[in-house]
């Protein structure tokens, strides 16, 4: 299910039901045999008409991102390029220049892509309508940003802003492990530093109290991802950004989950509702102690 999270705030509650045919613009496509990338919306899981784009559970409403990109290896493109190029020098009797060279490779991509393999991943997102919330799974904020600009491609418009807090993301996460970590929060043992004479310093496997760690931050070493659990119920990474990675629901949280019904329908369903709403308790929580957000993001915030 979900393992990471970038989440934006929304101006206004968003709907996706109140016209059911909204995805189906931007359905997904496979790529036309000179593409090179294709994406659309899709269903979110398995047992669901392939119609059916937006899963509503309670509150959450689950959509399903696709992608599709052809794979072309460098070695592979160049091993044409130089041929023809080759051949073109010999017959000619010159040397082909660089802007030359560039129209080939051109050609030669556009002749390689039918043949080309593909590549595809799905990435689920779902839309909290009372805390107006949109959660993608992914840490990525190119990806993120993917499926927000087809969003409001699909919609016409969509006012969504990446979660921005008022107290600095990498500065907090610094002075926790100088000071102290906040109450309900435990230190997991992984961390990136970045210090500037060295770049980005992995910690792995170390206590993050210890005295190699604390002479990283005391030469200027600032922490751009933390490793954290949460009131012993949900393990992540929280990044410089504010992505959560590598979510997990701990076994507190996962025995409150048993269902009698193991039908895949019921159990995508108690999947979803027990990650999205421990998930919106870990978010106001990690809000609140990052100073909560700027007055202009208040109100979407805030339950409608």
């Amino acid at each position: 299910m979900f393992k990471n999270a970038t989440v934006y705030t929304l101006e206004k509650t968003l709907d996706l039901l109140e016209n059911p045919d909204t995805l189906v613009s931007k359905v997904f496509v496979p790529c036309p045999d000179q593409a090179a990338y294709s994406a659309g919306w899709v269903k979110p899981t398995d047992f669901l008409p392939d119609s059916q784009l937006v899963h509503r559970i309670g509150r959450y409403d689950v959509i399903g991102y696709k992608i599709e990109s052809k794979i072309l290896p460098s070695a592979a493109i160049n091993k044409v390029l130089n041929q023809r190029i080759s051949e073109i020098e010999e017959r000619e009797s010159r040397r082909v220049r660089a802007k030359e060279r560039a129209s080939i490779k051109d050609e030669v991509i556009f002749e390689l892509i039918p043949r080309a393999l593909s590549r595809e991943s799905t990435v689920l997102a779902y839309i909290d309508r009372i805390s107006n919330l949109i959660v993608v799974n992914t840490a990525s904020a190119s990806v993120a940003e993917n499926v927000l600009s087809l969003l409001r491609k699909t919609l016409g418009s969509l006012w969504a802003t990446p979660i921005k807090t008022n107290l600095e993301t990498t500065n907090q996460l610094t002075q926790w492990l100088i000071n102290q970590v906040p109450k309900r929060l435990e230190l997991g043992r992984s961390a990136l530093i970045h210090k500037e004479d060295e770049g980005v310093v992995r910690i792995k496997n170390i206590e993050l109290l210890s005295s190699e760690v604390r002479g990283h931050l005391d030469q200027g070493g600032l922490i751009n991802q933390l490793s954290l659990t949460w009131d012993s119920k949900i393990s992540f990474d929280i990044d410089k950004n504010f992505a959560l990675k590598k979510i997990r629901l701990l076994d507190l949280l996962m025995t409150s989950n048993n269902i009698d019904n193991d039908s895949p329908s019921a159990l995508f369903e108690a999947d979803i509702l027990l990650f999205a709403d421990s998930f919106s308790e870990l978010f106001d929580y990690l809000i609140e102690i990052f100073g909560g957000l700027p007055v202009e993001n208040l109100s979407e915030h805030s339950p409608s």
